[in-house]
């Protein structure tokens, strides 16, 4: 793995795939697509299966180890896709960290903090009033259907999109 080497070109190399970076290259024999939405011009075929979507996510203030204990636990998270795809985890340090979809208007962080505070309150029950200590967004790679998908584009390069965030 090569963090923080974006991509500028990729091709066939007989026996695997040659990735062009600002910096050099890097060949493989197989290679998995997991850009989400940010994957540019660099293959249109799989730019043309995604979805691009912004959303929102925030995180709680810490909370109480008392409470940590009851809610989810062994940190496992939560995810409901039945309409509006709505998923909570906790963070390694003890926040609640949720987020979705909001119109991407003026104002919109602000509204997204209070929106999903106040949705944590209604879906788990007994929580504390929740203050949003950080709020963020980005692109993600969505689905018609919101369901995510594995792609086989050639011999040994694969992609995953559709994550829908999560």
């Amino acid at each position: 793995i090569f963090g923080d080497s974006p991509v500028t070109g990729l091709s066939n190399e007989g026996a695997g795939w040659r990735l062009a970076t600002a910096t050099g290259t890097v060949t493989a024999p197989r290679v998995l697509m997991a850009t989400n939405a940010l994957i540019g011009d660099l293959l249109p075929d799989l730019r043309a299966a995604i979805v691009p979507a912004r959303v929102f996510q925030i995180a709680t203030e810490v909370l109480p180890g008392a409470l940590r204990a009851t809610l989810l636990p062994d940190m496992a998270p939560l995810a409901d896709t039945r309409r509006h795809t709505f998923a909570v985890r906790w963070s390694p340090d003890g926040r609640l960290v949720t987020g979705g979809l909001v119109p991407p208007l003026p104002g919109r962080p602000a509204q997204a903090r209070r929106q999903f505070a106040r949705r944590l309150r209604r879906v788990i029950p007994g929580l504390p009033e929740l203050r949003a200590d950080y709020a963020w967004s980005g692109i993600i790679a969505g689905t018609l259907d919101f369901l995510p998908r594995m792609m086989r584009l050639a011999p040994g390069l694969e992609a995953a999109i559709g994550c829908n965030g999560r």
